[in-house]
Formats: structure tokens, sequence, C-alpha cells
């Protein structure tokens, strides 16, 4: 429906074309709750094929944010299918998921549920512009992504970024699956809120994402892991600072679609433009920083004795007024009580106190700096 306000001055707003959604998709999501309901009535890869057409970005009208409320139901409803049926998923299927990246959560449980279309060790990988997505199974060994081995696309190849696992995390001799996915450049797509105390805050530009989002899951999920999952963030901004390690949390109360959570996470070290952190537990993950670069330790020592000068000038500028003040008349007159110098006396006194002044402004306004 198209909603228009009149305003107090009885005159008609613009029409609000937000909650519009186009018969295609509506029939779409019509299809998939009958599929997750068990009855087939068209094929999955069909339904993921028409829903990238009518989601891609090139589409010369923009989705409106019905129409992207409802693609989120559509492809929930898939990953719920998925779930159930994994003898029916394809790489087909996979790679038309990920063309519509908006949804995270459906990618997460869609490439789990394809971890189990074969079981024996095996590795599948997926490209497209903006994300790549692997999953596969192994057998008593680390999972590590991305390796150097791997053709991949530049932004990956040549970054930092790499998620690492130890196999001491796996139990039994059955492979275990695992799928992880690289998001290039979603981080608008997730909500300004962080948990604090149980509470969603928002952040209101105190922190940004500044990595890519990793989403990392294992096949079957355990309870907790023995050992902690490693993640190397590289920094995309380099004048940020106070990195901190966090994962998006879906069921955080009170929000509109999740919330950035740090339980569980760990900064293991920090350095110029990388980050390591460790977490104790599978999910879609990031690295969190405050823009603006913090001062580095040289910087605060170089600060400090830059104050202690100040100060100690500062001293000495005040003992030389007070001097001037005690000895004026015989600096500024000669044995006969005649005035000489005068002029020279005056403007030294006048450039201690200007100096004096000047000292103190800076230093009274040197630490007073923040981030607008």
């Amino acid at each position: 429906t198209v909603s228009r306000l009149c305003n107090s001055n009885g005159e008609w707003e613009e029409p609000n074309y937000s909650t519009c959604i186009s018969e295609r998709l509506l029939n779409l999501n019509v299809e998939t709750d009958l599929l997750k309901n068990g009855i087939e009535v068209k094929d999955v890869n069909n339904i993921l094929v028409d829903l990238n057409k009518l989601t891609e970005p090139d589409v010369p009208k923009a989705l409106t944010s019905g129409e992207l409320d409802i693609s989120s139901s559509i492809l929930d409803n898939i990953a719920v299918h998925a779930k159930d049926k994994s003898d029916s998923i394809s790489i087909d299927q996979l790679e038309n998921l990920t063309g519509v990246t908006a949804i995270a959560k459906a990618v997460t449980v869609y490439t789990k549920a394809y971890t189990n279309v074969n079981d024996s060790v095996f590795q599948r990988t997926v490209q497209k512009d903006q994300l790549v997505v692997q999953v596969g199974k192994v057998l008593s060994e680390d999972i590590t992504f991305p390796k150097k081995t791997q053709v991949l696309p530049d932004w990956i190849t040549e970054s930092t970024n790499q998620v690492t696992l130890s196999k001491d995390n796996f139990q039994g001799k059955q492979p275990v699956g695992y799928s992880t996915t690289y998001y290039r450049n979603i981080s608008d797509l997730f909500h300004e809120y962080y948990l604090s105390d149980g509470s969603a805050v928002a952040t209101n530009g105190s922190y940004d994402i500044n990595s890519v989002v990793i989403d990392f899951s294992i096949e079957p999920t355990p309870t907790s892991l023995k050992r902690p999952l490693i993640i190397k963030f590289e920094h995309v901004q380099v004048n940020y600072s106070n990195p901190v390690c966090a994962f998006w949390d879906f069921d955080a109360i009170n929000t509109p679609n999740g919330a950035w959570s740090f339980v569980g996470s760990k900064l293991v070290t920090t350095s110029e433009g990388i980050t390591v952190c460790q977490y104790d537990h599978t999910t879609n993950f990031a690295l969190l920083m405050s823009p603006g670069r913090a001062p580095s330790s040289h910087s605060v020592v170089l600060s400090k004795i830059s104050a202690v000068g100040c100060g100690i000038s500062i001293v000495f500028l005040v003992v030389t007024v007070m001097i001037h003040g005690m000895l004026w008349r015989q600096l500024t007159c000669d044995m006969r009580g005649r005035k000489i110098k005068r002029d020279k006396a005056i403007l030294l006194v006048n450039f201690c106190v200007a100096l004096t002044l000047s000292y103190i402004l800076f230093l009274s306004g040197v630490t007073q700096t923040s981030n607008k």
C-alpha cells in the first residue's frame, strides 16, 4: 500500500512507497512458504534465480524496505528447507543464494546445511564480486581460510585476513563440515547497535566496522570450542583506534535484527593495520574501531616533555617580569633620575607577558580534543 501524509499546513507530502511489494516477490514468498512446509511447487534453484533477477542492483526500480523484508523471508524459508532436506542441495543453489548478500543469517544456515551433501572430505568455493564462500569437510586437520595456494580474488589474496580453527576441536574419526564466508562491503547492512550489560545501545558513531565481515561455522555445531577460533583482521581504514573484537548476535532483544556483542571475544594482539582476535564460538565476526587515531606512546612522552618545557618557561618569564618590576627605576633611569632605555624595558616586559599567556593557553587546550 502507498501512504501519503497531510501536514499541518493542509498540504500533501510526498507519497511513501516503502511498504509496496512487487507481485512476483509475493508469489515467490508463497512458494517458499509451501516449500518450508514440505510442498514443493517450484524448484529451489529456479526460485533463487528469480529472486536474484528481482533484487539485482542494476534493476531500474530500487527495492523498497517491504521488498527487502520479504526477500529476507524468502531466503529464510529456503534455508529452513535446506536444513531439513540436505539431499536436495546443489552447488548451483549455493551460488544463487549468495547473489543476495544482504541476508547474512540465511547464508549462514544454508552453507552449514550444504556441508551435509557429502559424507567424505571435499571443498567447494563460490566467488562473487563482494563475497567469497567456501564450504567443505576436513578430517583431522586444521581449518584455515584462505590458504596461500588457493586462487581467489585480489581483495582476499592481497590482504592479511585469515580464519584458523585447530583440529583439536574435532572429535571422532568422521569428517567435520565447515563453512566460511568473507563479505567485502556489507557494513552498512548491519544496524549500529552493540550490547552493553545485555541491553542494545546505539553506537552513535563511536564505533565503525573496520574490517571485512567474516562468517564461520562448523557442522555439527559444538556447544563450545576446546581451542579458540583465531581470526586475523586487516584494518580497512588506517586512521582508526581502539580495536574491539565483536560478533553479530542475531537474537539480541529490542533490536531490528540483532546487535554487535563482545561476549566470548578476546583481543590477542593489535598493531599498525592488523588485529588478531579469538572467539569461543562460531558466527559472523568483525572488528569494531573508533574513528580517529589514538596517541602513540611516543606522542604521550613528547607531549609530557612539551608540557614540562612550557611550565619551566612560564616560571622564568614570570621571574623576569617580577625582577623588572622590583628594579624598574634602576633599569629605566640613570643616576640623576633621568629616564633611559624605557622603551626597551617596556617591550621586554610586554613580550614576557605575551609569551606567558600563550603558554598558559597552549597548556590548557592541548588535551581538550575529541572526535565529532
